[in-house]
């Protein structure tokens, strides 16, 4: 059955045995943690989440564009040839009062200098659902701005991604397991897993998430895969290996009370069975 209990804490509050409370906003394919207070918080007790312009922890320097820079006083600015319309810059940033604005005549430029945009912390479906389901110390607020219940959110996020409920299973196994699960698509997979945290340890695993409707169609072989083939195995199980990481494939198992995979009853979750397959390549040259 699926693990119910989970290991370590999301910020308790000291002295009263309760956890902080988060304020989340769902964008359509995410959920965006935008107070700067509570995208350090968060991070910080988990590494829930990654910056939306930094790699993973929200440690945002400049932005990743060739037309963005810093003048000699330290401030953002943004180039734009002289003849073209100067409007708006883009919506994240900021423009500073006009006084601010230089015309260079020499390189026929102006720059328009900007404040220094905001980092939000942006956290996939699973584990936005994971903090308000095993912890309840998130809340979400819909496009309209009103705030969801965990079940609205259970319908809306199954709604959004197709696989949410078998990558959330996963998600929620790892956590309670121990392991920090992080998106796996720099390596052709859905999950990497941390034994602590991006920051100190490069992740173990690679995970691919596969559904099944019982124990007997885990059997099969290969390991159900994008394409299901052999080849695709060889070619995940090579990455895997060339980035010195062990790769599993997860196996979610539905209760038969499941009628409708896209639209169930919470409740049902806890009935939901994990199998895990360890892939290594064989080689004569280990056998001893």
């Amino acid at each position: 059955m699926l693990e119910a209990n989970i290991a370590g804490a999301v910020g308790l509050i000291p002295g009263t045995g309760e956890f902080r409370q988060f304020t989340g906003y769902f964008t359509g394919a995410a959920v965006q943690i935008r107070d700067s207070a509570q995208v350090a918080d968060l991070y910080a007790c988990g590494w829930y989440g990654k910056g939306i312009f930094s790699r993973s922890k929200p440690s945002f320097a400049k932005p990743d564009h060739e037309s963005f820079g810093r003048d000699a006083t330290g401030s953002f600015h943004v180039k734009r040839p002289r003849k073209q319309d100067t409007t708006l810059p883009p919506s994240s940033f900021q423009l500073l009062p006009s006084a601010d604005k230089l015309d260079n005549e020499e390189s026929g430029e102006i720059t328009t200098r900007l404040a220094m945009p905001v980092e939000y912390l942006q956290l996939r479906l699973e584990e936005a659902f994971f903090l308000m389901l095993a912890y309840g110390c998130l809340q979400v607020l819909s496009l309209d701005n009103v705030q969801m219940s965990v079940q609205e959110c259970w319908t809306t996020f199954t709604k959004s991604n197709a696989r949410f409920v078998p990558l959330y299973v996963a998600y929620h196994y790892y956590r309670a397991n121990g392991w920090v699960p992080k998106s796996g698509l720099k390596y052709g997979s859905d999950y990497v897993l941390y034994s602590s945290g991006p920051s100190s340890v490069h992740a173990q695993h690679t995970v691919n998430v596969c559904t099944t409707d019982s124990l007997e169609k885990t059997e099969v072989h290969p390991p159900p895969t994008l394409d299901n083939s052999w080849k695709a195995l060889s070619y995940t199980n090579r990455l895997s290996e060339h980035v010195a990481k062990g790769l599993l494939y997860c196996h979610v198992i539905f209760p038969p009370e499941v009628v409708d995979k896209m639209c169930f009853d919470l409740s049902l979750l806890s009935k939901f069975e994990v199998l895990e397959t360890s892939v290594h390549r064989f080689s004569l040259n280990n056998i001893s």
